[in-house]
């Protein structure tokens, strides 16, 4: 069985060397159907938030999700931006070629690419229009671009 090899500022998820001896002990047949496909993987993201005249850009890093399984929400003066993935299907789950084996299941070594959500949430520090954001995923960065409300001008009301 492959051992991955960590970098000491890799995010670690807390329960994989639990899982891991677990698959050494019984087999990794015996318990992926009861712990690998049910495993989330907890993980943050690096974002960056800046303030111009006009308003607030924020770029968050998504790596591998797709646009569609992103979601961002503006309500009130809090942006939460969230990312859902379903777990990966090896590609090859049958063996092909002559002989016995031929046909049966292929055998997975290391299966890392699991069932993933992330979320963050920001209280942006000012009001925000919220008809005016635009938002754009480009090589697994997000872009979010969310205009400033005009100011609150007093408005004075005549008496009848």
């Amino acid at each position: 069985m492959l051992t991955p090899i960590l970098r000491r500022d890799m995010q670690v998820d807390p329960f994989e060397g639990m899982r891991r001896e677990m698959q050494r002990f019984f087999g990794p047949s015996d318990i992926e159907g009861w712990a690998g496909d049910i495993a989330e993987t907890a993980v943050s993201y690096p974002c960056d938030l800046t303030e111009t005249d006009e308003g607030y850009a924020i770029e968050a890093e998504l790596p591998g999700f797709a646009k569609d399984e992103v979601e961002v929400t503006l309500h009130g003066d809090v942006l939460t931006i969230r990312a859902k993935r379903e777990a990966a299907t090896p590609a090859a789950t049958v063996r092909t070629g002559k002989g016995a084996e031929a046909g049966s299941p292929a055998e997975t070594h290391l299966r890392e690419r699991r069932f993933t959500r992330v979320q963050r949430s920001f209280r942006l520090p000012g009001v925000t229009a919220h008809s005016a954001v635009e938002a754009k995923l480009d090589q697994g960065v997000l872009h979010l671009k969310v205009a400033k409300a005009e100011p609150a001008t007093p408005h004075r009301i005549r008496l009848h």
